[in-house]
């Protein structure tokens, strides 16, 4: 089912939408706010009670996002069909939720004093005249990053081109919560063509768990996703285009990536030009010393057995010609 908004604009000014969504009766029409910001801020901004300070780094500026799941990759080729605590990934799609809002109204985009994760929220709102949804998944939000994946073969091995160098995919979104993941994007399938959002966390590689993200294993770039247990065979594989009817992603080649020379690499104990900690330029003079120290070192070796074998020589003359002398 889709939905019409056509925007009106109140008796004292303020902006409201009427959402026609179709069913399968007639179609109903229904008033809600235009502006979800005072949504979003209730659901994601403000806390669970009033006056609650933000204490983690979810309430950073950027941290939150509205992100559609279509939009967002596996990082793993296989899940496997029910979660830690037993409940099935099928049953949970199922159960993704869905709130239906309307676009941004035009007149209240500018709002100075609007906090900067609400602001963020809002940019990621759908754009044009039609209503959208929010899923609302009974599990907590996943967890995304921006990352240039690795690309491997059906095998696993990495790819390399002529030189030997791997080869990297374009920055995208990617999630470790595979499972969660495939829930989201069955939802959002089962609404298609509906312009589809869900609330993540984005984490970056200063957090220290980005690490996780180099155990990438996919060979298609997250397109898709084997379901079921491994051991089982020819497990059944997801694919959001497929299910909606649209023709496979053509993806664009790799690229290799060059690595940072030494010379700029910086923090503790680099040994970029004029910038030496203090230990790693003792470490430097220290090995400049012993370099010095070991020529200077073979060079007397070799004069003191020089010395060493003259005077040898210089004996032996000596008792040569003092036998002689004796001996006549």
């Amino acid at each position: 089912a889709g939905s019409r908004a056509t925007n009106e604009e109140g008796a004292n000014g303020s902006c409201t939408t009427v959402v026609e969504a179709a069913t399968s009766n007639r179609p109903l029409l229904t008033k809600v706010a235009a502006d979800p910001r005072a949504r979003l801020h209730e659901l994601f901004v403000s806390g669970d009670k009033e006056g609650e300070e933000p204490s983690d780094w979810t309430n950073e500026p950027g941290r939150r996002r509205l992100l559609s799941p279509l939009q967002i990759h596996f990082s793993q080729a296989h899940i496997r069909p029910e979660f830690q605590d037993g409940r099935s990934v099928e049953e949970t799609a199922a159960q993704v939720e869905h709130e239906l809002l309307s676009p941004v109204c035009p007149a209240a985009e500018e709002q100075p004093e609007a906090d900067e994760t609400l602001i963020d929220l809002v940019n990621d709102c759908p754009s044009g005249s039609d209503g959208w949804l929010l899923l609302k998944p009974p599990f907590p939000e996943i967890e995304v990053i921006e990352w240039r994946i690795k690309l491997r073969s059906e095998d696993g091995a990495p790819l390399v081109d002529e030189f030997g160098s791997e080869l990297y995919g374009e920055k995208e979104w990617y999630t470790l919560d595979n499972r969660r993941l495939y829930c989201l994007q069955r939802a959002a399938a089962a609404l298609h063509p509906q312009q589809v959002r869900c609330a993540v966390l984005v984490i970056r590689q200063e957090d220290g768990s980005w690490r996780e993200f180099r155990k990438f294993r996919t060979c298609d770039r997250g397109r898709t996703i084997r379901v079921g247990h491994r051991e089982a065979p020819n497990l059944p594989r997801w694919s959001w285009r497929r299910e909606v009817g649209l023709p496979e992603e053509e993806l664009a080649a790799g690229v290799s990536l060059a690595k940072p020379t030494a010379r700029r690499r910086s923090g503790p104990g680099s040994n970029r030009a004029g910038s030496l900690s203090p230990l790693a330029g003792k470490a430097v003079n220290g090995r400049h010393n012993n370099e010095q120290g070991s020529y200077w070192g073979s060079v007397a070796n070799a004069l003191f057995f020089v010395i060493v074998y003259m005077a040898l020589r210089i004996v032996v003359f000596i008792f040569r010609r003092l036998l002689q002398k004796f001996g006549a």
